[in-house]
């Protein structure tokens, strides 16, 4: 680790061009292996939390995807800020939250968006074990990975449901409630 004219010491440089020395294989790799771990920690750390956000991607993407796309802007926004102030006197104070912050909800909920692409596969051939969603959105992250143009769609298209089913989901449970209540119409009321 070096570090820059200003004193700071400089990891993600390393990191950058350690990822874009990676062949295509490898890279398929390393994203399919990254939607893998983090969809596995988030439903093993977050069981309800998880599976009710893949429940809300799941029946209603429309929805999910319309709160995203600005909720997905937003974290976006929010990480070039921190990255942008942190250079400053008081960038660490300001700055590494919002860095923090996104680093940490913006992986997860891409991951979670990859994970229910996955269950609406997985469904559509008869599976329904939650391992089994993570494992074919893993997949599709990994194959996805061979074309960038290909990739770049789909991780936004990920991301923006993954950040509006976990806002959702967070929020009430995304207007899902109790399967058993029923709203009657008053003319039908017995």
């Amino acid at each position: 680790m070096g570090s820059d004219p200003t004193g700071s010491p400089v990891t993600h440089r390393g990191l950058v061009e350690g990822y874009q020395g990676l062949s295509t294989p490898e890279t398929m790799v390393v994203h399919g292996l990254a939607t893998l771990v983090l969809g596995a920690l988030v439903l093993g750390l977050l069981p309800g939390y998880g599976t009710n956000t893949l429940g809300v991607s799941r029946r209603s993407p429309i929805i999910s995807l319309c709160i995203g796309l600005p909720g997905a802007t937003v974290l976006v926004g929010l990480l070039a800020t921190g990255v942008l102030i942190s250079g400053t006197n008081l960038g660490v104070f300001f700055g590494m939250p919002l860095v923090v912050l996104t680093v940490t909800l913006l992986p997860a909920w891409t991951a979670l968006g990859y994970i229910a692409f996955g269950a609406a596969i997985a469904h559509r051939i008869g599976v329904e074990a939650l391992w089994a969603w993570v494992v074919a959105g893993a997949a599709l992250s990994a194959l996805f990975t061979a074309v960038p143009v290909v990739f770049l769609a789909a991780t936004s298209l990920a991301a923006a449901v993954g950040v509006g089913a976990g806002v959702r989901g967070l929020i009430g449970g995304g207007g899902l409630g109790y399967r058993e209540e029923r709203v009657v119409p008053p003319a039908e009321k017995v």
